[in-house]
């Protein structure tokens, strides 16, 4: 390894005025810190990371060599990478805390050393010695869930970070997108800095702008307002029925595909996945907070549902939907950003439903300091890199340049193996990573405005207060409602919908566990907390009865 007594030479800070963009700001060009100098002493820490696969002992070494060749010339700061498969992780780290913790009196955390020495390498040219990592040192550690980082705040593993993050390294704050920042708190405090990612996707609504325009529904479909009501009645549906009926369907389909209702927040005990169980929002944009109370239902006997999947069934019934053709006059999807930017152009591009930020989202990949550190500034500033600039942090993801990957002539990474793989999520910044072959290269600038547009989830604060539920009722309910869809989505036609439909949602509300977790209230009066409902009208009250 290559540490050379100029690495030692450090760069002389700068102040650089870094703009707010969605959490988002451009790529730090000089360092911050104003008590980076060259008098540092040499430190080590160690960083306890996830690998996607096993690192062999050669990967780890050559990725740690080019890591250091940046955080030695930089901070005087050699780093240790501790690799876990995500299997094995909480419980090696766990362990090391245990050990740590319990100690014997009196041993020191941080290794003593009798100030600098220095060795040669293998070119014969004096370098800094850095010390071992402690047997009870454990320094940056992965948080991967808010049960996690709640267990590790209550057992007072963990530094507070709150004086970090507002003074000496407050710049990180201008990189991670305010909401998932600022609900990254526990009891109003910085435990862990959360890793900046794109929020969720949207749903659009896509009118073909010429089909709009020729059958004189621009007015429905262009403004701020826009129709998005749906139904047979519809104006999108009228629409799609003149196309259908006066276009040729094999240049210009009438619809894109099935699409699944928008407005909903599924309660299955598997997160994403469609269940009976739904909380149903009333618009797009309705905001967290008091004027939203979450409940509880059937979805099957939700209207608004009713309404949008009998357009669908229509659709599917007389073969509307896209199959050869490379257009259509209206379409429901799913995706980011880069759907607005591909498709805007040709079709409007209405959002059914905004990125919502949930708890998940905010506690799923965080980087947090242990109070057995051997420096919290060390270890801060090791954070700092990889949440502000594009160098270290690439080293984490993709490995050594030439060795583990190439960069092409429009900047994107292409792999040149698979013997180094991580999770994007876990390893920084998700929007200081190169783009990968195939990956839109604007990506993270379209990344920037799907944040901006986020909101946060109606329910959001919500997962943490589950544990009292009845979980046999919720998986029950859970595996039923995979039935139900599979069922569903068997019809061909609106009146096979239709029938099934009524008779599924009474089927459901007479279901013992639907009612178990859909009662809000015991008799006594108070919250059943044994009901989804009831803890959800428990947590609003309590949330937001003083606002």
């Amino acid at each position: 390894m290559k540490k050379k007594l100029l690495c030692l030479l450090l760069c002389i800070a700068t102040i650089f005025s870094v703009g707010m963009l969605g959490g988002c700001a451009e790529e730090e060009e000089v360092d911050t810190n104003s008590n980076v100098n060259t008098s540092r002493s040499a430190v080590t820490i160690s960083m306890w990371i996830i690998s996607e696969e096993k690192v062999s002992e050669a990967t780890e070494a050559a990725v740690e060599e080019a890591f250091n060749e940046i955080t030695e010339s930089k901070y005087t700061t050699h780093v240790d990478l501790v690799f876990c498969t995500e299997e094995e992780y909480k419980a090696k780290v766990d362990a090391q805390l245990d050990k740590s913790q319990n100690r014997p009196a009196g041993t020191p955390i941080k290794p003593v050393t009798k100030g600098e020495s220095y060795v040669k390498d293998d070119e014969g040219m004096w370098v800094l010695d850095y010390p071992k990592v402690g047997e009870y040192q454990m320094d940056i550690v992965l948080i991967t869930g808010e049960d996690m980082l709640k267990e590790y705040v209550a057992d007072g593993q963990l530094l507070s970070l709150n004086d970090a993050l507002t003074t000496t390294y407050k710049v990180i704050g201008t990189y991670i997108y305010n909401d998932i920042l600022e609900n990254s708190k526990i009891d109003g405090e910085w435990f862990a800095v959360p890793n900046n990612q794109m929020i969720g996707e949207f749903t659009y609504l896509m009118v073909n702008k010429s089909m709009a325009d020729k059958y004189y529904y621009t007015d429905y479909f262009d403004g701020s307002a826009a129709n998005t009501t749906f139904g047979m009645k519809a104006p999108v549906a009228e629409l799609i029925k003149l196309v259908a009926e006066n276009e040729d369907t094999s240049v210009i389909a009438p619809m894109y595909g099935m699409a699944d209702f928008p407005l909903v927040r599924y309660w299955n005990t598997e997160s994403g996945v469609e269940s009976v169980l739904s909380t149903v929002y009333p618009t797009a944009s309705i905001p967290y907070g008091k004027d939203f109370v979450p409940t509880i239902t059937t979805l099957f006997g939700e209207d608004s549902y009713k309404s949008f999947m009998e357009l669908m069934f229509y659709c599917k019934e007389n073969d509307y939907f896209m199959t050869t053709q490379d257009t259509f006059a209206v379409g429901v999807m799913d995706g980011d950003y880069t759907l607005y930017q591909q498709y805007s152009d040709d079709y409007y591009m209405i959002p059914l439903a905004y990125p919502r930020l949930e708890d998940t989202d905010v506690f799923s990949s965080m980087f947090a300091v242990t109070k057995y550190t051997a420096s919290e500034q060390r270890a801060m500033e090791i954070i700092k890199e990889l949440t502000c600039r594009s160098e270290l942090r690439n080293v984490l993801q993709y490995g050594v340049l030439d060795k583990h990957y190439t960069l092409n002539e429009d900047g994107a990474l292409k792999r040149l193996n698979n013997d180094y793989m991580m999770n994007i999520a876990y390893t920084g910044n998700v929007m200081m990573a190169y783009p990968e072959e195939g990956m839109p290269l604007d990506l993270w600038e379209a990344a920037k405005q799907q944040n901006l547009q986020s909101l946060l989830s109606g329910v959001y604060g919500t997962t943490s207060q589950f544990s009292t539920v009845d979980k046999d009722a919720w998986q029950k309910m859970s595996e039923i409602s995979e039935s139900y869809f599979k069922r569903l989505y068997a019809c061909e036609t609106v009146s096979e919908f239709q029938t099934y439909l009524a008779v599924a949602s009474a089927e459901i509300s007479s279901s013992p566990y639907y009612k178990t977790l859909t009662t809000t209230f015991l008799t006594s009066g108070d919250f059943d907390t044994a009901s989804l409902a009831g803890v959800l009208a428990k947590w609003h009250q309590e949330t937001f009865s003083g606002n």
